[in-house]
Parts: structure tokens; C-alpha cells; sequence
């Protein structure tokens, strides 16, 4: 486990004091998250389970980014952005991440985890730009303050999904986006 290791010890004590609340806080997330699948680890071993670990990249960013700026702008309204919009995000489609699920239950002797998300970083304004271009909207971009607990960057490393799985996303962002305009377009008909 990762209290065995004395520079995973030393990493850890360093971020839990850093200076930045969110840095802190973050820290304290990838803690639980570690002891959750420790402890999920030692019951497959214990009861010789055949679950498996997942870990899913980019829900919280597009419930948090593409829902509301894609409704916002098919009702020409501003689009906001968080901060300078510098702070990046990957984003995977469902498509994509239900493949991944499929794979993971079709493996024998795995058990992970394994990380099921896309790499691709892409900035916040970048996005916002995007989906300006795509819709043809002539939506604004407006900034607010950055939240305090809103990381500064999200990017999945899926080395293993694709080694044990052979899978990756498939779907480009544009793609992406434009079924998830279209989709929006019908629910606000």
C-alpha cells in the first residue's frame, strides 16, 4: 500500500501542508480514493472476487462545463467561464466510456484499477470557443471568479486500459460535442 512506500509518505505530507487550500484539498481526495480501492483490493483478494476497479475521468467536468454553456448557448446566451479559462479538462464520450465498462467485465484475472477517460487536455476557454464555432452562436464569452475548489487541470493516464483492455476513446471532441449539441437541440424542442 502507499504507506509502505517513504516517498509516497513524503509526497503526500508535502501537499497536505501546501499553502494552496485547493492543492490541500485535492491531496485529501486522492487519499480517500486510494484507501477505498486498497480496501476493495483486499476484499477481492479475501473473498477471491471477480469485481474489478474502475476509475471514470471527466463525469464532473461535463456536468459542471458542457451541459450548461451548450444550454446556454443554443438559447443565445453568454457563455461563462471559470478564471482565465486556462485550467484544462479531457472529456470522453459515453460511447467511449461504456466500451471501456465492456471490455473491463470481459477480462479474466484483473482486476485494476484502471483509468477510463481520454487524455486529450483541452483548455476551458478552448471549449467555450469551440462550441461557439460549431453552434454558430454569436453567445459571448463572460469570465466569473474561478472557485476555489475548481483543479487546474484533468488528464486521465489509460497506459494500462490500453495495455490490458486495448481500449482508448474513440470519439474526437467534435464529434463529442456535436451529438451532445444535437441531443440538446432535441430536448428543447
Amino acid at each position: 500500500g502507499i504507506t509502505r512506500d517513504p516517498d509516497a509518505v513524503k509526497y503526500f505530507e508535502k501537499i497536505l501542508t501546501h499553502e494552496d487550500s485547493r492543492v490541500r484539498r485535492e491531496a485529501i481526495k486522492a487519499l480517500g480514493w486510494i484507501q477505498s480501492e486498497e480496501t476493495k483490493r483486499l476484499f477481492l483478494f479475501a473473498t477471491d472476487d471477480d469485481d474489478a476497479i474502475l476509475r471514470i475521468s471527466a463525469l464532473k467536468a461535463l456536468k459542471r462545463f458542457h451541459d450548461p454553456d451548450i444550454f446556454q448557448a443554443l438559447k443565445g446566451k453568454d457563455l461563462t467561464v471559470y478564471g482565465k479559462g486556462t485550467q484544462t479538462r479531457s472529456f470522453q464520450y459515453i460511447d467511449d466510456l461504456i466500451d471501456g465498462i465492456i471490455k473491463m467485465m470481459k477480462i479474466d484475472n484483473f482486476t485494476g484499477p484502471v483509468n477510463l477517460g481520454n487524455p486529450e487536455e483541452y483548455t476551458i476557454i478552448g471549449i467555450a470557443k469551440i462550441i461557439k464555432e460549431l453552434m454558430n452562436s454569436k453567445s459571448k464569452i463572460v469570465y466569473s471568479p474561478l472557485p476555489s475548489d475548481d483543479p487546474l487541470q484533468r488528464k486521465p493516464d489509460i497506459k494500462l486500459a490500453k495495455e490490458k483492455l486495448k481500449w482508448e476513446p474513440k470519439t474526437s471532441l467534435k464529434e463529442g460535442l456535436l451529438k451532445t449539441i444535437e441531443y440538446f437541440k432535441y430536448k428543447l424542442r
